[in-house]
């Protein structure tokens, strides 16, 4: 899992990967603090993604721990992701994150 420091206005992640995969989609699952209220972290509401750099996909989630959230996009071969948190669903801490990012085909 990855959490943003609450101060950080504008946070990302970036994942390199150790071997190139083939993908269309990118699924996020909001990150969550165990035995606590669903909307106790902040969530991602706005997100851009990015590939090694290039084109940005724009993306607005739901506010949801409970499900995992798909974005599609045209099959490419992905060396490198980056998601910037552009804006945030309130919570009691203002840390959001993601418990998992996946790449599927």
């Amino acid at each position: 899992a990855w959490l943003a420091a609450s101060a950080d206005a504008a946070p990302w992640i970036r994942i390199r990967l150790d071997q190139p995969v083939r993908a269309r989609r990118l699924v996020l699952a909001a990150a969550r603090a165990p035995r606590t209220p669903d909307d106790h972290l902040a969530r991602a509401k706005d997100i851009e993604v990015s590939f090694g750099g290039r084109k940005t996909l724009r993306a607005t989630l739901d506010d949801t721990v409970r499900k995992k959230q798909s974005i599609t996009f045209p099959a490419r071969t992905v060396y490198e992701v980056r998601v910037r948190i552009v804006s945030r669903y309130p919570g009691k801490v203002n840390s959001p994150g993601f418990a998992e990012i996946e790449l599927r085909r």
